[in-house]
């Protein structure tokens, strides 16, 4: 073990044997340095000290000798003492109070967590309660548990949870409670959210259950009372929102966390916890406003839309706008209430809360789906509504960090940089300086005195752009460290400090063709209490470099070794994305921290040169505008600036805060989900989902239909994330090569101009001026050791190892490839390394350039690609979520439609239709649907008929019977009393006669109706002939023209030309007599009867019309039912049996008719028997 700069290192030594002889022939050397921090530590009281994080810290140093130790003794395998390993008392105490509070920390987790899942029952049994007293003592109960779970855990050692984010002490009382930690902020947010959630169902039932309600105001009192009720509700709401600015305000000022970033990269559990209580925060304001509002409008009872709504929302709104604007009105300031966004936040929750009576009937109906959905917008909602007022308080906080740190660091920097180098100087004097003689010179080298100095002091902790150099009493120089000081220092300088006292004083060095402004300390070694320096002289040389400011992105990779944990402000945190540059008052830049300066244009150089108080003005590099502070002195313009923020910035903020939002919303539900599980209660949530979407043809689209738009979104923006990031590493490599090829062609030039000399090695001059014509550090070894470098001292000192990187060695000097490109961690942070061959006339050397600003530039680019893609991706999932549901809806609507259409008619409703919308196959698929319904329902219609008709048929049947058993003998009996009388003599025959005609004629009727009966009851068969209607009808109207002769007039045009039918002629002869004792019945008074037959391709259309007095719709739609009738006579089967009779004969008919006008009986029949078969074959698919 043996120390060194970056702490204790671990050494293997094993001797190479020649096999033949056995002689040593090398020796293989291997060491690790096992020191657990980073960068040079400070001076400590026991150097090469190393602490071990083990259960109890033991410190670990090397053993120095023989004597006994305190402690425990490691031995190597050799049996030799190497370390010494020592636990003190104070640190097994801490230990024991660590376990102590880590246990204590379990314990009141498992209480806390207890607590927690007793909710469930509890819950239900408040459900059990149909009383609202009742219901009120178990809410009580239940907060009484949320209240003691967060006492338990407030109790709990939280600090030790995650690290600490917030500057309690610039915080308030009441506030530093609050936000004492990261994990306290969260669990009070969470605790506070399940109160709200309570309450808000609290509420609910109260409106449910409230009987009687206020009648909309009418009076003067009524309005006054109103207008108070919501305008008190409206101030609630404001000051919830001015306390929610202020919370919020305050926490960002106090944070280290950028508020802005919502990205989970990087995994940080301390800016997680406080980002996650932020959006909890922001639902319990907004979700308690919308709980104020619904308590202010719930005892009144009017329509939700309409005057009165309005004037409620106005007088809501009114007391928002003026506490927002003028904030001064309840004694806030300001600054601490930013307008628009509180004003903006207030009319969303009043928006919110009015919009609840449209929301909540639609919830309590909506699917498990939808349910789930509205729960993720009751935490997105809220994040959105107050992501103005984030943005606005991150924006001031980073721009109060530049005013009050950043801006007075750059323009302060050189009288702070004069305390300091007072307070190293100071520092210095108490260290104990060697001997710097001629004879000590070997030592001191060795040693590296300058280094051990130079570490002992501010020089280092502070970064600072210094040199210490040391010089002996002859003014050679003995010993120098240097960092980030640009200066050609050779070893013939000479120098001799005159006093004993410090020399201080300010000087411009040149360096190169740029100017540096150095602040120059030195003093002589005075030995004893000579007032003559006898011991040589020390140096101190401190320069002005901005680099070293301490919000400034190192850009040398080497500068890791010797920052400082924790000095960067890292990714996430504020402060990130500063930009800094310098400016001459000649408008040029002396200084930028990245590659791009922004243009000083006349008009703003002379708003400057007008007055030396800083401003806040917009600057642009050309692609994006920045907010930029500048401030100015007799030396130079100090321009401070961060990015404004684009629409595209929004966006992307927006997608990564939806991203933070879901996931939360699903790690709430999987707690809930295990708590309800725990508690005795099946989660049913997640099954009911299931199940919808199992049973669902419209979510199961949906789903498809958006994983089939996300998905290939997803494939090909991890493709072209993966090809760009490809892209820039290779772009990085090139340029790496690139620089590494300038470098060598320099080098090689450089050896070819110095073959007279005999020396033409670069030397570390050359390396160092080769570093300010590339921009980097520049590297050379000769196989396996450094022998030039731009940064010697580094090497010199043990900070750099000083033995060629192994994955080059092997590139170059095994492998022989013309350039190689590997990559290389030092500290924390990982750089680009670019190595090349040298030619030179010792030999082949390897020339290597550390690159870290590239590789820096290409993380930002990535890191930014990636936040573009999770922007894109959000995009593509918000329209694939629309595009399906709305295909869902196109193709899921209509079979939505079908399926009640179908249980309608499962359960006998055969009137069930669905509307074509569409255009496509569903359209033919709906309109095959409304045929089979229509047909299905015709077939019912006549099913039933023929049912009907079977049962009037058989009543007819037995009513014939029954009526002609007794006509017989009353007929017979009539004309035997007749053949009596006339035997006689007649002797009453006016009478008898009269009364035995009356009785004979109504026997005659009675026969009649039963042979209509025994007609409409009998099942005819057809018998088809070829018939020719041109003959046919006017055989059947011949007899009736005599009698009709100047009463009705008979029209009848039957072309004989007419194709024959094939029917049977008395069933058809039948019929029309019917038709035609109907339309003479029609015409009491007289008319027209019209008699027509015309061909119509395959179809014989006959017609019989008449002028008479015409049905009504609801008797045409009962004209065919058996025995009904409009006469006062007749048995109301005429028409029954002429339809039935005209479709045994394979044809139709039907009526047309209107009061007052007439009828019209259109009888069509196949033309040769063709139709009549496809009739009969349809009648009978159909039947089917």
């Amino acid at each position: 073990m043996a120390p060194g700069p970056l702490g204790l290192r671990l050494i293997y030594v094993k001797p190479v044997l020649d096999p033949v002889s056995g002689h040593r022939a090398g020796v293989i050397a291997a060491e690790r340095v096992i020191s657990s921090s980073r960068g040079i530590r400070t001076a400590t009281p026991e150097e090469g000290v190393l602490s071990l994080p083990t259960l109890v810290p033991v410190t670990v140093r090397p053993h120095e000798g023989t004597e006994v130790e305190q402690g425990f003794t490691v031995q190597s395998p050799l049996g030799q003492p190497l370390l010494v390993a020592r636990a003190t008392s104070q640190a097994i105490q801490n230990t024991r109070a660590g376990w102590r509070a880590d246990v204590s920390a379990v314990v009141l987790g498992i209480l806390a967590f207890t607590l927690v899942v007793s909710l469930p029952p509890l819950l239900r049994w408040r459900a059990s309660f149909p009383a609202l007293r009742a219901h009120l003592r178990a809410n009580g109960l239940i907060f009484g548990v949320l209240v003691a779970a967060r006492l338990l855990l407030w109790f709990a050692p939280t600090a030790d949870w995650t690290d600490q984010v917030f500057n309690t002490a610039t915080l308030g009382p009441g506030l530093r409670t609050l936000l004492r930690t990261p994990i306290d902020f969260l669990l009070t947010m969470a605790a506070i959210a399940a109160v709200v959630v309570l309450a808000l169902d609290l509420v609910e039932r109260l409106r449910r259950t409230i009987g009687h309600r206020m009648s909309p105001p009418e009076g003067r009192n009524d309005w006054i009372l109103f207008a108070a009720t919501q305008a008190g509700a409206g101030a609630l709401v404001a000051l919830l929102l001015v306390g929610y600015e202020v919370l919020l305000g305050n926490a960002i000022a106090a944070t280290s966390v950028d508020a802005l970033h919502f990205s989970l990269h990087p995994l940080v559990s301390a800016r997680l916890a406080f980002a996650v209580g932020l959006i909890l925060a922001q639902a319990v304001v907004v979700w308690t406003g919308i709980l104020v509002v619904v308590l202010a409008t719930a005892p009144w009872r009017w329509p939700r839309s309409g005057s009165i709504a309005l004037a409620a929302f106005v007088l809501q709104s009114l007391p928002v706008l003026l506490i927002s604007i003028f904030p001064r009105t309840i004694g806030a300031a300001p600054s601490t209430v930013p307008a628009l966004p509180t004003a903006f936040a207030g009319l969303a929750c009043l928006a919110l809360a009015w919009g609840m009576s449209w929301a909540r009937p639609r919830y309590r109906h909506a699917s498990q789906a939808l349910r789930l959905f509205a729960g993720a917008l009751i935490l997105l909602i809220p994040a959105f509504v107050l992501y103005p007022s984030v943005h606005h308080f991150a924006d001031r906080g980073l721009r109060r960090l530049i005013e009050e740190e950043y801006a007075r660091q750059a323009k302060d920097q050189r009288e702070e940089l004069k305390a300091k180098l007072t307070t190293v100087l100071q520092q210095i004097d108490t260290l104990e300086i060697p001997s710097l003689t001629a004879t000590s010179r070997p030592q001191l080298a060795a040693s590296n005195v300058a280094f051990d100095l130079w570490r002992r002091t501010n020089l280092s902790t502070e970064r600072l752009a210094s040199s210490l150099e040391l010089y002996s009493p002859e003014g050679r120089l003995a010993s120098r460290f240097q960092l980030n000081l640009p200066d050609y220092v050779s070893i013939t300088q000479e120098w001799r400090e005159p006093s004993c006292d410090w020399e201080t004083f300010e000087e411009a060095s040149l360096f190169g063709s740029e100017e540096r402004r150095l602040f120059h300390a030195g003093r002589g070694i005075c030995e004893g209490a000579s007032d003559v320096p006898t011991g040589g002289s020390i140096v101190v040389n401190v320069m002005l470099d901005y680099e070293t400011l301490p919000f400034i992105t190192a850009r040398n990779p080497y500068n890791e070794l010797i920052r400082p944990a924790d000095t960067l402000p890292p990714e996430g945190s504020v402060g990130r994305a500063v930009q800094f540059v310098v400016y001459g008052w000649g408008r040029g830049s002396l200084y930028s921290s990245t590659t791009r300066a922004w243009p000083l244009d006349d008009a703003l150089l002379n708003v400057i040169a007008q007055s030396r108080q800083p401003f806040w003005t917009t600057m642009s590099d050309g692609e994006r505008q920045y907010s930029t502070y500048i401030q100015n002195d007799r030396v130079g313009i100090y321009v401070i600036g961060f990015p404004v923020i684009t629409r595209m910035d929004h966006l992307i903020n927006l997608a990564e805060l939806s991203t933070l939002v879901g996931l939360t919303y699903v790690v709430l539900l999987m707690l809930a989900w295990s708590v309800s599980a725990l508690g005795g209660t099946t989660a049913s949530s997640g099954r009911a989902l299931l199940r919808e979407v199992r049973a669902s043809f419209y979510r199961k689209l949906f789903l498809a239909f958006l994983a089939a738009a996300v998905l290939p979104v997803m494939v090909l923006a991890l493709a072209t994330r993966t090809f760009f990031e490809l892209q820039l590493q290779s772009s990085v490599q090139s340029d790496a090569v690139r620089v590494a090829a300038v470098a060598q062609r320099v080098i090689e030039e450089y050896v070819a101009l110095q073959e007279t000399d005999t020396d033409s090695s670069p030397s570390d001059d050359i390396m160092v001026w080769l570093s300010r014509a590339v921009a980097q550090d520049v590297n050379m070894y000769r196989g396996p050791t450094l022998v030039a470098t731009s940064e010697r001292d580094l090497f010199t000192s043990g900070l750099l190892p000083e033995r060629t990187p192994g994955h080059v060695y092997r590139a170059i000097e095994i492998d022989r490839l013309v350039s190689h490109v590997g990559e290389e961690i030092i500290g924390s942070a990982r750089h680009v390394l670019a190595a090349a061959p040298v030619r030179l006339e010792e030999g082949r050397a390897i020339l290597t350039v550390p690159l870290a600003p590239r590789q820096q530039e290409v993380d930002r680019q990535i890191d930014t690609l990636d936040r573009r893609v999770l922007l894109a991706a959000v995009l593509f999932a918000l329209l694939g979520a629309a595009i399906g549901y709305y295909m869902a809806e196109r193709i899921g609507d209509p079979v939505n439609r079908l399926t009640r259409a179908t249980r309608r008619i499962a359960r006998g409703d055969f009137s069930a239709r669905v509307a074509e919308t569409s255009s496509d196959e569903l359209r033919k698929l709906v309109a095959d649907f409304n045929q089979m319904a229509a047909d299905l329902e015709r077939q019912r219609n006549e099913l039933q008929r023929t049912h009907r008709l079977e049962a009037w048929a058989e009543m007819a049947r037995q009513v014939a019977h029954e009526i002609k058993n007794p006509l017989t003998p009353i007929q017979l009996s009539s004309e035997h009393l007749v053949r009596v009388n006339k035997d006689k003599g007649e002797p009453l025959t006016p009478v008898l006669e009269e009364c035995v005609s009356s009785i004979l004629s109504q026997v005659k009727l009675l026969r009649q109706i039963s042979a209509e009966f025994s007609s409409f009851a009998s099942r005819p068969t057809p018998h088809p002939a070829p018939t020719s209607l041109a003959e046919l009808i006017p055989s059947v109207v011949e007899p009736y023209i005599t009698g009709l002769a100047g009463r009705i007039a008979v029209d009848v045009e039957v072309p004989a030309s007419l194709p024959t039918v094939v029917v049977d002629r008395v069933l058809l002869t039948r019929a029309l007599t019917n038709m035609i004792e109907n339309a003479l019945h029609a015409m009491p008074g007289g008319g027209t009867l019209t008699i027509r037959a015309a061909s119509a391709g395959k179809i014989i259309r006959l017609t019989v019309a008449d002028t008479g007095t015409g049905m009504d719709p609801e008797a045409l739609r009962r004209i065919f039912e058996p025995y009904f009738s409009t006469k006062a006579t007749g048995t109301g089967l005429g028409l029954t049996i002429a339809k039935r009779n005209v479709e045994l004969n394979g044809g139709r008919i039907h009526v047309e008719s209107s009061l007052g006008r007439g009828t019209k009986v259109t009888i069509e029949l196949p033309a040769g028997g063709s139709v009549g078969e496809e009739i009969k074959e349809e009648r009978i698919r159909k039947n089917e």
